[in-house]
């Protein structure tokens, strides 16, 4: 069964990134498919802040690919590669964490440089007339305020009171829902770290750097805001949280699918019963849709076929999963606001998956580089957008000879064997360019 006719696209509430009513710019379907090479160039995208303005960049989700050559000889661009946050108080870890985006945003689209300050940069908030000064740079941290002669340290909460009266006063408008996924972001992040410091990363060094960025985008006021579910809900899926699960299969009623380009891959997840195509489920998606999924439960429609047999592992973009033994990535729905969308393979998107695919590996054949492509993609006509898995091409196929894939954003955030910047004595190697 195949559908022709585009629907208008849904977009989430506004929120973290669409301040006064202003769209950031959308995470769509093709986040993160173009990698960024080494000296630390890549594919741009922007990355919504508080006032839906947008700063060019990696993409959260590019990967680097780092060769073991050291004969290149190309100037390098250096970055300002500031450790993050270490503190004894779980809590007090948790608020740097989670101050490091918010201020970045702040400091960048609404504070005023106080000149003359750059040992302890100051800067002048315009709505309120008041001091602000922070440690560090790239990861702005320690706030305080001038208050009555005296520098007093802000709190996460005292931060966030801030960040919203300043807005209020800068727009002259309210927005009574970013504060509060300002707030559900730093609470996430607490629990992350909690569930970090029970886990254990896994070796391989390419998912550990897809699993390490606690403080995801550096310029979003609420970048790990998870819709304000329960963390319950959410940590057993969360790449920050080195989690792996297996995948949940369901049989779908053949006169129901829709399936379009190279999709054979699921169909070896498994074996689906006569008159039934296999359907691999993400279980967090099928709990936040269960409501919507139960009728065809109860019909026949679907059908429950237990587990895939091996774990996959969540990838930073979180409904991207990896199965390193299949070299495979499926990218699937959730019904939950990350950032700046809710995050639904939307039926605009996937109507359009191929002729992107299409023109985009055109365009890539003739430069150093790799395009992973979508080979296609299955759902259920009575549930397009909510059961959607998109199926993506692997890593191994797009590898140089002798060379380690990581997460671009990850190299400069840092992680535990981290090669970025390599040692002294170690000239860095080459780099190509690959999308996912």
């Amino acid at each position: 069964m195949r559908e022709t006719a585009p629907q208008p696209r849904e977009h989430g509430r506004a929120g973290a990134g669409q301040f006064a009513g202003v769209p950031a710019h959308e995470t769509g379907l093709y986040d993160g498919q173009f990698l960024g090479g080494l000296g630390l160039g890549g594919g741009g995208r922007c990355t919504g802040g508080l006032l839906g303005s947008g700063t060019y960049g990696w993409t959260m989700t590019d990967i680097l690919i780092v060769s073991a050559r050291t004969d290149r000889k190309e100037p390098e661009e250096r970055v300002d590669l500031t450790s993050p946050p270490t503190y004894d108080d779980p809590a007090r870890l948790a608020d740097a964490y989670a101050a490091v985006p918010l201020l970045n945003c702040l400091l960048r689209e609404v504070a005023r440089p106080v000149p003359g300050t750059a040992e302890r940069p100051t800067y002048r908030l315009p709505g309120t007339g008041r001091l602000l000064r922070v440690r560090g740079t790239r990861r702005p941290a320690e706030p305080e305020l001038l208050t009555d002669g005296a520098w007093h340290r802000l709190g996460h909460p005292e931060l966030v009171k801030l960040v919203a009266e300043e807005l209020r006063r800068h727009t002259g408008l309210s927005n009574h829902e970013l504060p509060a996924e300002m707030l559900d972001s730093r609470e996430a992040v607490a629990a992350l770290l909690a569930a970090r410091a029970r886990a254990t990363p896994p070796d391989d060094p390419y998912l550990r750097s897809e699993q390490a960025l606690v403080t995801g985008h550096t310029h979003h006021p609420a970048p790990k805001a998870r819709g304000g579910g329960p963390a319950a809900a959410w940590l057993p899926y969360a790449p920050e949280a080195h989690a792996r699960f297996p995948l949940t299969l369901l049989g779908l009623r053949e006169d129901t699918v829709i399936d379009e380009g190279d999709t054979a891959a699921l169909d070896r997840l498994g074996s689906a019963p006569p008159g039934y195509r296999l359907l691999p489920a993400h279980p967090w998606q099928l709990d936040l849709a269960a409501r919507d999924l139960a009728p065809a439960f109860a019909d026949g429609r679907l059908v429950r076929l237990g587990t895939t047999g091996f774990p996959v592992w969540p990838t930073a973009a979180i409904r991207t999963v990896y199965a390193p033994g299949r070299d495979l990535f499926l990218k699937f729905s959730l019904d939950v606001r990350i950032t700046n969308d809710i995050r639904r393979l939307w039926r605009h998107d996937l109507l359009k998956l191929r002729t992107t695919d299409t023109a985009a590996r055109t365009a890539f054949a003739g430069l150093d580089a790799a395009w992973q492509s979508d080979r296609g993609h299955r759902t259920a006509d009575f549930a397009h957008e909510q059961l959607a898995v998109v199926v993506r091409d692997g890593l191994r196929d797009h590898l140089p000879p002798d060379t380690t894939p990581y997460l671009a954003a990850a190299l400069v955030e840092g992680f535990d064997g981290n090669p970025w910047p390599p040692p002294p004595n170690r000239p860095p190697g080459g780099g190509r360019t690959c999308r996912r």
